[in-house]
């Protein structure tokens, strides 16, 4: 069974070499322009919240989520999600049941969640949405 939990944040900064290196491998993985420490900076102020994800007692991974707003209510947006390399395939759907657990507890109209990877056009559970066109200047 797999369970994801809020990590304090005095665990956080003990576990932050671990969660750091995760984010760094997401960042490598997907070209983000945000650093570790933008994320530091967003859970130190309450902003961000690590959710460490479980399976028998093993931590395999962690969630970096945020609660934001749309016009319509307060949206769960995973800001990273990261595992140890195969840890998830076969727990996807009930990380999505957690996923979803946690939107109704924090009365979410949505989830949220944004990659520059195709990849992920093939999760039956998310919906594009819309595209995202930039010019650096």
């Amino acid at each position: 069974m797999l369970k994801i939990e809020a990590i304090p944040l005095p665990e956080v900064r003990v576990a932050w070499n671990w969660i750091r290196n995760g984010l760094l491998a997401v960042i490598g993985i997907c070209r983000e322009r945000w650093s570790p420490e933008d994320a530091w900076t967003e859970i130190q102020a309450g902003n961000a919240f690590v959710w460490r994800i479980e399976t028998a007692h093993d931590a395999i991974g962690f969630l970096l989520l945020k609660r934001v707003m749309d016009p319509d209510g307060p949206v769960l947006f995973i800001w990273a999600a990261w595992c140890e390399p195969g840890s998830l395939l076969r727990h996807k759907a009930e990380l999505f049941e957690r996923l979803k657990e946690l939107s109704h507890r924090m009365g979410a109209k949505r989830i949220r969640y944004e990659s520059s990877r195709d990849e992920w056009l093939a999760v039956d559970y998310f919906t594009p949405v819309r595209r995202v066109f930039e010019y650096e200047v």
